[in-house]
């Protein structure tokens, strides 16, 4: 039988996101309404812990979710190690995470949200 385990060793952040694209950040929502042209500005968020994983958010979204998620998995594993958990979308969504890393950004209409997997710890035990 395998147990899964928490390393609770680390303290973690308990973060509520919901990110309705109906309602972009102020610095983006006042750029486009002034016809202003070029990229998007990183959105100012208190939904991250970590300005170098907003960055490489920012980098790497494109203009649909399924590669953006896919590009800033590979890229945050690549950069900090770990196992990444990456949620993309055009769409509003709304969850509830417990990670000492995580941030979203938002580009061009993509929203992502990005947070580091707890460590977890495999144990083998007999049955008997």
């Amino acid at each position: 039988m395998i147990f899964l385990q928490i390393d609770s060793s680390v303290s973690a952040s308990a973060v509520d996101v919901q990110l309705p694209l109906g309602r972009l950040p102020i610095a983006i929502r006042h750029k486009r309404a002034h016809g202003d042209v070029g990229e998007d500005v990183i959105d100012e968020s208190r939904n991250c812990n970590d300005p170098k994983l907003k960055q490489l958010i920012f980098n790497n979204i494109s203009n649909d979710a399924p590669t953006s998620k896919r590009a800033i998995q590979k890229a945050a594993e690549m950069e900090f190690g770990g196992t990444f958990d990456v949620i993309c979308s055009t769409c509003e969504f709304s969850f509830v995470i417990s990670s000492q890393k995580y941030c979203d950004g938002i580009k061009d209409q993509i929203a992502c949200f990005v947070f580091l997997q707890p460590r977890v710890s495999t144990r083998h035990m007999r049955e008997g």
